[in-house]
C-alpha cells in the first residue's frame, strides 16, 4: 500500500428496503394517528366552550346564539373529518373514502 493512498474502511449500513406500497401504508397510518390526535380535543373544547357560553352567556344576546350556532359548526366539521381520518386508515384508499355517519372518537362528555 501507498503511503499516501488510504484505505476506506467505513461500513456502510442501509435501512431494510420495503415495498412502496407497505411504505406508502405506514405513512398512511402514521398521518392518519396524527391527525386524529389533533382533531379530538377539537371535538372535546367545542363541547366545553359551547356548555360555558350556555352558563355564562347572557341569554338574550344575539351572539351568544351565533356563538352556540359556530360551535356546533366546528365540532361538525371537525367530527366529520375524523371520521374521515379513519375510513383513511381503515381502508388506507384515499379514493375511496366514504362519508360515516358516526364519529368514532372516544369523547368522554357523551
Amino acid at each position: 500500500m501507498a503511503a499516501n493512498s488510504k484505505e476506506d474502511v467505513t461500513v456502510k449500513h442501509e435501512a431494510p428496503k420495503q415495498e412502496p406500497a407497505v411504505s406508502a401504508s405506514i405513512i398512511e397510518k402514521g398521518l392518519a394517528h396524527d391527525l386524529r390526535n389533533v382533531l379530538c380535543p377539537i371535538i372535546m373544547l367545542c363541547d366545553k366552550v359551547t356548555k360555558y357560553i350556555e352558563l355564562h352567556g347572557d341569554p338574550v344576546d344575539p351572539d351568544r346564539t351565533d356563538a352556540l350556532d359556530e360551535m356546533q359548526t366546528i365540532k361538525e366539521s371537525a367530527t366529520e373529518a375524523a371520521c374521515m381520518v379513519r375510513q383513511f386508515a381503515v381502508s388506507g384508499n384515499y379514493g375511496k373514502i366514504q362519508k360515516s355517519a358516526e364519529p368514532h372518537i372516544n369523547n368522554p362528555g357523551h
